[in-house]
């Protein structure tokens, strides 16, 4: 900790480290005492349009254009176009830059969700008790404000750390308490707004945060024993698997039934492979254009298989193997990137 820093409490530290041990997607997405140089931007501004939309188009692709826009029509037709000047003076589809600002918003969110959960404790993640850190030009990691006093036990799952706050008798209800405070208080308003904001698939943002708990329990299962694992998995199980969740207004779980799960190829990790129902579309972004995901319907089972295990113990950021070479030449090989790079080369 810095000098000068506050005492910190042990589930902070115990929390901190279970997100760090689920390695390369999770790293630094928890924050105990963020640097005086970073920038906090608080949860609750995500709740306004004009906060949220600078949020998503901050970090900007310098290359997408009416073309782009053009082959997103066609990937979601009834879908209108929606493009703002970026800084570079090009044009950026709303749609894509959506998609990646809710894939990276609710990582840390997720992550300290179970992770918590796993351990016998519910935090309040409603938007007034969560501060983002702007990394890499993304809100990338979570800084949060609870009270020790105010940290949610449970007899069924006793925390392995001091907690002095109110408890409940049963994960179920553990369980409801955060839900309750991450989606129906928090994420339900600011998909919503996202949505709204940059006329994108309700089926993709939620897809997008539906990701989240799939790769909790794929890295639980791919960096801890088993036993140290399971908790992890059940708890991302129990939320994908609700039928709906605590007062979010829609009449089933949104997170349910946007992946498959395949079986991996029996030689060690992954053992389940999570596999999505819609792409999320940030191929087409400039700066990682081509580029197929470890979930993504576009890749072959083997080839995302073989992803995985290149970036085992890999921080994200490293440049990749041949597998995700591989993965690159597929997304090259996408009807959508090739339009695209046709219309530059008669531009050019």
């Amino acid at each position: 900790m810095r000098p000068g820093a506050r005492d910190v409490e042990p589930w902070r530290n115990g929390v901190l480290q279970q997100v760090e041990d689920l390695g390369r997607w999770f790293s630094g997405r928890f924050v105990i005492d963020p640097d005086p140089s970073d920038e906090l931007v608080p949860a609750r501004s995500m709740l306004y349009r004009d906060a949220l939309t600078a949020a998503i188009t901050r970090k900007t692709s310098p290359t997408l254009s009416t073309t782009l826009s053009t082959t997103l029509s066609t990937t979601l037709p009834g879908v209108p176009d929606v493009l703002v000047p970026a800084d570079n003076g090009a044009e950026l589809d709303l749609r894509v830059a959506v998609s990646r600002f809710i894939r990276h918003y609710t990582a840390s969110l997720t992550a300290v969700a179970l992770v918590g959960l796993s351990r016998g404790i519910g935090l309040d993640l409603s938007p007034d008790r969560c501060t983002m850190v702007v990394r890499h030009g993304l809100l990338w990691s979570l800084v949060l404000d609870v009270p020790g006093g105010e940290v949610l036990r449970c007899d069924e799952r006793p925390a392995p750390w001091p907690v002095s706050g109110p408890s409940v008798e049963t994960l179920t209800e553990l369980r409801e308490h955060v839900w309750r405070k991450l989606y129906a208080e928090h994420l339900w308003p600011v998909l919503g707004l996202a949505i709204e904001v940059g006329k994108i698939s309700p089926g993709v943002v939620w897809s997008n945060a539906a990701e989240w708990p799939g790769l909790v329990r794929e890295s639980a299962e791919e960096y801890l024993g088993p036993d140290e694992a399971a908790p992890f998995v059940g708890e991302a199980v129990a939320l994908l698997e609700a039928p709906v969740l605590p007062d979010v207004p829609a009449e089933t779980n949104p997170l349910a039934d946007r992946f498959d799960w395949l079986e991996g190829d029996g030689e060690g990790f992954p053992e389940v492979v999570q596999t999505r129902k819609l792409c999320c579309l940030t191929y087409l972004l400039a700066d990682r254009f081509g580029r197929l995901c470890q979930t993504c319907p576009y890749l072959p089972l083997p080839e995302r298989i073989a992803l995985v295990r290149e970036r085992h113990g890999v921080p994200m950021g490293t440049p990749g193997g041949a597998a995700e070479q591989r993965a690159i030449e597929r997304g090259l090989d996408r009807p959508s990137t090739r339009r695209v790079m046709g219309a530059k080369s008669k531009q050019s």
